[in-house]
């Protein structure tokens, strides 16, 4: 083959993948974590809880702004007629999944969860319910420091997923 033929090629080439790009975004596709947020039909929300520079709530209030919601910050419950999320503390568990020959943990399940209830005056629009998420690691003796930094980024990742069933919830149990 010659080089102009190898040139047609590559020009075809690239034509086809420009249009299977056009053809996935164009059906909704998006890759995970790509943020493609929408905004939400929540006009505004009060967010309520005791721990209101944790991660978890600086993670929400940022999703939620980024949505479009008109966000209020709050840590006591009230009787107004706002629409009011109340989140609990995040909890974090460790268990151990495997184990070496020498009887020591190998890998690790780190399992994220959070309680939260929606309400709006005195009605309950959504029971406290509890969701979560979890990711699963490897230990490495050798390198004690990598590891824990390892488990410190999968807890943000548990975090982002936590956040975004919350959001997702929210968009459910809130008419619109």
């Amino acid at each position: 083959m010659n080089q102009h033929g190898t040139l047609h090629g590559i020009k075809h080439l690239k034509h086809i993948c420009l249009l299977f790009m056009l053809v996935l975004t164009g059906c909704g596709f998006a890759l995970q974590g790509s943020n493609q947020q929408s905004q939400l039909a929540i006009p505004a929300l009060t967010l309520v809880t005791a721990q209101q520079e944790a991660p978890m709530v600086r993670l929400l209030r940022e999703k939620l702004s980024a949505a479009g919601v008109d966000l209020q910050l709050t840590s006591a419950v009230s009787s107004a007629d706002n629409l009011q999320l109340q989140l609990g503390a995040e909890e974090f568990d460790i268990r151990i999944v495997a184990v070496t020959s020498r009887a020591g943990a190998a890998q690790y399940e780190l399992i994220g969860n959070i309680s939260f209830a929606v309400t709006q005056a005195d009605n309950t629009l959504s029971a406290p319910e509890t969701v979560s998420a979890q990711r699963t690691y490897f230990e490495d003796i050798a390198n004690i420091a990598g590891s824990a930094g390892e488990a410190e980024l999968l807890r943000d990742e548990i975090r982002e997923e936590l956040a975004n069933r919350i959001i997702r919830r929210l968009e459910v149990i809130i008419p619109r």
